[in-house]
């Protein structure tokens, strides 16, 4: 079984990076756990922290479009 973490962001440049670090990469019950970051329209330098770490899946909005949509997305990007 595999599990997808997403994680919203929006101008989270103080805390993108250690909110990443943290994430567990393994998981008992999975065979995988994988990351999901969605910047939503971040204006800060949140997106260029992001593309430092390492993650497995980066989707951003270039507007603000709100939790709702980012979690909507969150779904359509995991299936």
């Amino acid at each position: 079984m595999k599990l997808l973490i997403s994680v919203p962001c929006y101008n989270e440049e103080q805390l993108i990076e250690n909110t990443i670090k943290n994430l567990p990469r393994k998981i008992d019950g999975f065979d995988e756990v994988k990351i999901l970051i969605i910047n939503d329209g971040s204006t800060d330098t949140s997106e260029d922290i992001i593309k430092k770490l390492k993650i497995d899946h980066y989707f951003k909005f270039e507007n603000n479009v709100g939790l709702a949509k980012v979690f909507e997305k969150s779904l359509e990007i995991a299936n």
